[in-house]
């Protein structure tokens, strides 16, 4: 699944770039600062992996622009040196893959939460991120992930009416009355999921298969 508006760029995730200010600098010195200067509830903590965590869970329930905010005030007041190897996929590396069988589907434009937007702009990420895949000449399929796994009404009718009938989340439960097409829980691995995380994501995914689900919405197990 691709951020089709990120392909080809030398962008970062927001958490990728909270990540190596985090790492590079004192857990406690970017924990106050976060917690005094930009008002982001942040407990007392030497533990830099507790802190991204913490941080992390805590700016995913703001809209995209207080998230830059905040992350451009931590980068002025911690700078980091940033990887220099590209972290995304470049087009020519996707159109490879898709000579190679491999199908693309989409993750939003730009990877925002789609809960955390107002209508038009769900409506600008799910669209516009369609519209570049479908302009590529890659192997594009209609089916969209939502960044994060959440969703409400507002983000499915966006993907219905931009021709999406499937749907994926990363959620156990539903947030919101999703009707209307057909939503798919997905397992999140990432680059530093090692053997047991993904046993594990496994086993919590046949767990999760066996809940009962809200009938007002389609599900596959």
């Amino acid at each position: 699944f691709l951020a089709a508006g990120m392909v080809g760029t030398d962008r970062r995730p927001w958490f990728e770039d909270l990540r190596l200010v985090v790492l590079q600098h004192d857990a406690r010195a970017v924990g106050g600062f976060l917690r005094d200067a930009c008002g982001i509830p942040v407990p007392p903590t030497r533990d830099t992996r507790d802190l991204y965590r913490h941080v992390t869970e805590e700016l995913k329930r703001h809209p995209m622009a207080r998230i830059e905010s905040v992350l451009a005030r931590a980068r002025a007041q911690f700078p980091v040196s940033a990887p220099e190897e590209r972290m995304l996929l470049n087009w020519e590396e996707v159109e490879e893959m898709s000579r190679h069988g491999i199908s693309f589907g989409s993750h939003g434009l730009h990877h925002a939460i789609f809960t955390r937007l107002s209508k038009e702009e769900c409506e600008a990420e799910v669209g516009g991120a369609k519209a570049i895949l479908e302009s590529r000449t890659i192997r594009s399929v209609p089916i969209i992930s939502f960044p994060n796994g959440d969703f409400d009404q507002q983000a499915v009718d966006a993907c219905l009416r931009s021709g999406y009938r499937t749907m994926l989340s990363a959620s156990t439960e539903a947030e919101g009355r999703a009707v209307g097409g057909t939503l798919i829980h997905r397992v999140g691995l990432s680059g530093r999921s090692t053997p047991d995380d993904v046993c594990l994501r496994i086993l919590k995914a046949r767990l999760r298969s066996r809940i009962p689900r809200r009938r007002d919405l389609t599900w596959i197990r």
